[in-house]
């Protein structure tokens, strides 16, 4: 154990090299797997099971008490891997990590051999000797038991068939608990402690049973029966466990935790205790003297050993695919009902040869009752009901659920349904993986566009988690070959009820599907890949989706990319608390500094960006792309056809994540904290997301090939626009989580208002709107019940607003105006539709009507303001200007819109006034800086100039990199007759911006001045 860590490094590269040699398909390579595992694991567990027989032989020293003593130890054993087991899965791998555990455990061995071989070992020799004089002749177990002739061979190999059953019934079992516990690292931890338990418990109970009762084969063969018929009639008590498990949910995360271990122990109660009490019956009978103790217990250990392993891997990879989990168990009680018959025969036989006719009948009617107990409790508890049915997703809403698929694979269930309103799920398990609405797919469809949008010529990738296959369809827009894999083939045979969304992707021949786990796959790879994208897999599922947010499988995916290659990580916000939400941003920033977090879509994910180099964009290359049909046609489908919307979806760059993550633990193989959530609340979206919504910044300095400075302005003036808009959005959406849907609508049209463009936002608006119960039919059936409805009409007019019905809107407006004249939604939504119409006077009017009505409110100065601006009303512009910076000193709003009013009036000392306290009042905005320095550069204040364009550059650094930055310096050197650096500048300018007539007429002006 100690040197393991060594070992699976040494087993790692001979697993690389074979996959990479064979390049087997799934099946073939979890044999080789299984070999592997069995190697690694032989000797350290072959020594395990060797510490029962010689025990035994040590300790046993009387053969009337060898029932008691090693069912004793057994239990002793067994009960020790039931603490192992639970506080190793609830405690010591979160706390201390998997290496310190495992030392812990090699500790805790070294310690017992010392003073096993110290202090005990002469005690017990001594002791043993001098009863085994005492013992050597001795009645055999023979002399005393009613056993027949082959008892021992019958009963040992019985034991192995026991041993078949149990391991996979501990497998099926753990299938179906899985449904209703979970796959984390504690269910599995509680459902393999409960099963052990119970093998604990029944060993104890039967080793004093085994050495005072003399007809212990009928009992052997009594007690496999009672396995089957309850194994089988368990089977409708699963059924129930949702409901049951339903009324400890919101009792704490303590009580929540100990009622599933509750469960799961009651569940399996007595089928395990039986099994448990199999080892002691069959070392009693299988054992004829103290002499071969050590052996024969053994041989008992080993073949039921043997039988597990079997049992497990058949279980798995043959009956479960085969039959499926229901029927699986059906198939192992008969194993055991045969393994009780057989007894119970063999039994019968030998009664039969003492004339003893009612030993005999009895044994008869044990069969009988056996036999026709098995056939009505298979027919009974064969629903053919797929075990979906009795959890959530048929549960609370989704009884409406219709059943299209179910597939029992080797290690999950895969299940698709429909809901009334046509959309479609797959879950694996009861864990919802995907659906075909517009809510979720943005999350599968932008894994993709975002990093090929941001790659300069991605030609392959590579897709962990193959799902309804909408992000390989979106990858293969961009002519990109894609690696896709996934683990589960039901999740690729359920596919076909997702064609209408992934367009029948594996008929692309640029789409090669690789059935396998995504982190085996990404070992044993050689080929590199442009790109990487993870996704869409809930860390808190089970245990293996957490491996998939770990600092060695980024690493790993590191190693996989090529030098320009990008890595996308899909990260939820729901069910995430946001401890662990933040770690695993930092865990991704551990192992790719340069990450950007980009955020818009639907209030559910973000995705990490992991580039090579710190993030830049050539803007214009950018918005070809996606401007191609193909990609064009794919963003449109989530409403992010528009390029600007994309880039507004960026978030934080590298500086603002790590000031949103801060320092913090790192989720590591050795130390797995996302396998190990602790109790905190599962609702944890609006916490996520109004957390990081604090740390939003700008794209525009990532931004490179702009174009000419009025061109620089446009965008920069656009992406301003689209931040404001989005802002709102955000906003919106946080109230939407709280479920307040009338402020979040609110927010949103304020965020409509801002950025009409946004069809993001429309898709919003209409999405809380339909959950608000607002359609125009409902709608109208209002107005006609009452015409003088206001709400109704407002509403209907934002419907009509938002798909672009605006005639009909400026009508519904006008009519809930004319029932109540103060109506806030219908005066701004006239001023935004007149505005969008250039209708400017129109729009002055609402906006004085909005004034009226909240006269306090700055926004809405402003905003009057800037339409006065429009209208070339100056005068009146910076009147509404400054009644906003009035009522709001602190917004900067309106002051910078004063000073850019004044700057187009040509008004300069008053634009630096503004400006200038501007830079007193948020001295750390570079933008306000720049401003100032151009407009001292205006007024020949050259020096000024200057020291206020180097103060936005050393605030902002990105900002030196642009050329209009290099233009304006030119400018100031040309002012000052510096003409070498004036030229030095300027050309600077032009290599970045070589069609610009401004930078080329600048230096005409300096070499004319140099002459």
């Amino acid at each position: 154990a100690l040197i393991l860590p060594f070992i699976l490094m040494g087993v790692n590269f001979v697993y690389v090299a074979i996959h990479r040699s064979l390049n087997a398909s799934f099946y073939p390579m979890s044999f080789i797997r299984f070999i592997l595992c069995f190697l690694v694991l032989v000797i350290p567990t072959t020594l395990m099971g060797g510490t029962l027989p010689v025990i035994s032989k040590a300790l046993t020293n009387r053969i009337n008490k060898l029932g008691w003593t090693v069912g004793m130890l057994y239990s002793v054993n067994t009960f020790g891997a039931v603490v192992g087991c639970f506080f190793a899965g609830f405690m010591l791998i979160r706390t201390l990590g998997m290496q310190t555990t495992t030392f812990i455990a090699c500790g805790i061995n070294i310690l017992i051999a010392i003073i096993i071989i110290f202090v005990l070992a002469r005690k017990v020799s001594a002791i043993n000797n001098d009863d085994l004089e005492i013992t050597k002749t001795s009645e055999t177990p023979q002399e005393s038991l009613d056993l027949p002739k082959n008892a021992g061979k019958i009963a040992l190999w019985v034991f192995g068939i026991s041993g078949f059953c149990a391991l996979a019934y501990e497998v099926l079992w753990t299938r179906i608990l899985v449904m209703f516990l979970g796959s984390t690292a504690y269910a599995f931890a509680t459902m393999l402690s409960s099963f052990l338990l119970g093998i604990a418990i029944g060993s104890i109970i039967f080793a004093k049973v085994s050495d005072k009762r003399k007809e212990l084969f009928i009992t052997l063969g009594i007690i496999q029966i009672i396995i089957a018929l309850s194994a089988i009639l368990l089977i409708p008590v699963y059924g129930k466990l949702y409901d049951i498990g339903l009324r400890f949910q919101d009792k704490g995360w303590l009580t929540f935790v100990l009622s599933k271990y509750a469960l799961s122990f009651l569940v399996m109660i007595v089928p395990t205790i039986f099994m448990g009490a199999t080892f002691p019956l069959v070392s009693k009978i299988y054992t004829n003297s103290l002499g071969e103790l050590g052996k024969k217990i053994g041989n008992v250990y080993s073949i039921n050993t043997v039988g597990s392993i079997f049992g497990s891997l058949l279980s798995g990879f043959v009956f479960i695919p085969l039959i499926g989990v229901q029927r699986s168990i059906m198939l192992m009680a008969f194993f055991n009902i045969l393994a009780g018959i057989i007894v119970i025969v063999s039994d019968m036989n030998y009664w039969r040869s003492k004339d003893n006719s009612r030993a005999f009948g009895m044994r008869l009617a044990y069969i009988s009752i056996a036999i026709v107990a098995f056939i009505l409790a298979s027919i009974i508890t064969d629903t053919g009901q797929p075990l979906t049915k009795y959890t959530a997703v048929f549960k609370g809403p989704g009884e409406q659920n219709k059943l299209l698929f179910y597939k029992e694979g080797i290690d999950t269930s895969v299940t698709v349904v429909e809901d009334p309103e046509g959309v479609r799920r797959v879950f694996v398990d009861t864990n919802q993986a995907a659906e075909d609405s517009r809510w979720d797919l943005p999350s599968h469809n932008l894994l993709a566009h975002i990093p090929l949008l941001l790659h300069p010529n991605p030609k392959n990738s590579l897709v962990i988690g193959f799902g309804m296959g909408v992000t390989s369809w979106a990858v293969s827009r961009y002519g990109v070959a894609v690696d896709a894999v996934e683990i589960s083939p039901g999740i690729v045979e359920a596919n076909k009820f997702f064609t209408k969304i992934n367009h029948n992707v594996l008929s692309d021949p640029l789409v090669k599907l690789n059935i396998d786990d995504g982190r085996s796959y990404t070992l044993t790879t050689n080929q590199k890949y442009d790109m990487i994208s993870t996704g869409i897999i809930h860390p808190l599922v089970s245990t293996n989706s957490a491996g998939f947010y770990t600092k060695d499988f980024y690493e790993l995916c590191k190693k996989r990319l090529t030098d320009t290659g990008i890595m996308c990580q899909w990260v939820p916000l729901h069910r995430l608390p946001e401890d662990q939400y933040k770690m695993i941003i930092r865990t991704f920033k551990a192992s790719f500094p340069h990450t950007s977090l980009w955020y818009k879509y639907t209030p559910d994910f973000i995705i990490l960006i992991g580039t090579p180099n710190e993030l830049t964009i050539d803007l214009k290359k950018f918005i070809e792309k996606t401007q191609q049909p193909a990609i064009k046609a794919d963003l449109a489908s989530v409403n992010m056809d528009d390029p600007y919307s994309i880039l507004d979806s960026f978030m934080m760059d590298e500086k603002q994540i790590d000031a949103y993550v801060g320092e913090g633990p790192i989720h590591t193989d050795n130390h797995p904290l996302m396998e190990f959530f602790g109790p905190q609340p599962t609702v944890t979206t609006l916490k996520n997301l109004d957390g990081m919504s604090k740390f939003r910044t700008t794209i525009l300095p990532y931004l490179t090939n702009i174009g000419t400075s009025a061109e620089f302005n446009q965008l920069k003036d656009r992406l301003q626009q689209y931040f404001d808009g989005t802002q709102y959005l955000i906003m919106g959406q946080l109230y939407y989580i709280t479920g307040d849907f009338d402020t979040s609508m609110k927010r949103l049209l304020a965020g409509s208002y801002i950025n009409p463009n946004d069809a993001n936002i429309k898709w919003m608006i209409n999405h809380v709107q339909r959950l608000m119960g607002i359609s125009e039919e409902t709608l109208k059936a209002r107005i006609d019940t009452n015409e003088k409805d206001a709400d109704a009409h407002e509403k209907l007019g934002t419907l009509y607003q938002n798909q672009g019905k605006l005639d009909k809107a400026i009508e519904e407006f006008k009519k809930a105006i004319a029932i109540n004249p103060n109506s806030l939604i219908a005066h701004s939504s006239l001023a935004y539709i007149y505005e969008g119409q250039n209708k400017i006077p129109e729009a002055i009017e609402e906006f004085k009507e909005l004034i009226r009505i909240q006269p306090n409110v700055a926004q809405i100065h402003v905003g009057l303001g800037l339409l006065y601006d429009k209208q070339g009303m100056f005068k009146e512009a910076i009147a509404s200007m400054r009644k906003g910076k009035e009522l709001d000193p602190k917004s900067p709003v309106a002051s910078i819109n004063i000073g850019i009013i004044y700057q187009k009036q040509g008004m300069l000392k008053e634009s630096i006034a503004e400006f200038e306290e501007l830079t007193k009042s948020q001295p750390n905005t570079a933008a306000f800086h720049g401003f100032l320095g151009n407009l001292y550069r205006e007024v020949g204040n050259y020096d000024k100039a200057e020291t206020s364009l180097r103060k936005a550059q050393q605030l902002d650094p990105s900002i030196g990199l642009e050329p209009n930055f290099m233009a304006s310096l030119a400018m100031i050197y040309l002012g000052k007759g510096n003409y070498v650096e004036a030229e030095k500048e300027i050309n600077k300018a032009i290599n970045l911006d070589p069609n610009n007539n401004n930078y080329k007429a600048i230096l005409e002006e300096i070499k004319s001045k140099k002459k």
